[in-house]
Order: structure tokens, then C-alpha cells, then sequence
């Protein structure tokens, strides 16, 4: 699931990505909500129960030794 435009359009696509994540809870689906940018998108995912994320909230893409970096400078507030 893309979530870009989380929390930049109208009800009708909060209603459409209301469904999709319905839908796939129902069928126990995992969900990956991908292209998430901001806090805010993570709070509103959330509260529709989806917790796997990825995006540029978190860090944009890098090489294996960056990310080595940055997991070990992150550890912390990856654990709450």
C-alpha cells in the first residue's frame, strides 16, 4: 500500500485506504504501508491498525555501511 498523500487529500481517498486496509485484515493479509514521510501518517496508519511501515520518516535509501550506522545510532528509539 502507497501512503504518500496520507494526510494531504480528500475523505474519499481516507475512505479508500480505509477499505483496502479492511480488507486486507479480514483476509490476514499482511500490510505493508510503503512511501511514508511523516509522523503524522504514521499516527493516522496506526490508529487503522497498520504497524509495518517504510519510507523517507524513517531514512532514505542507503548503501549496507550507512545503514550499519544508522541502526546502531537508532537502536534505541527503534525499541519503544
Amino acid at each position: 500500500m502507497f501512503i504518500d498523500t496520507l494526510g494531504h487529500e480528500e475523505d474519499v481517498k481516507i475512505s479508500v485506504l480505509n477499505a483496502i486496509v479492511n480488507f486486507a485484515q479480514n483476509a490476514k493479509l499482511e500490510i505493508i504501508a510503503e512511501g511514508v514521510e511523516s509522523i503524522d501518517q504514521v499516527n493516522r496508519l496506526a490508529d487503522m491498525g497498520v504497524f509495518a511501515i517504510q519510507g523517507y520518516v524513517y531514512g532514505k535509501p542507503m548503501n549496507s555501511a550507512d545503514f550499519i550506522q544508522w541502526m546502531t545510532s537508532h537502536q534505541p528509539i527503534l525499541s519503544e
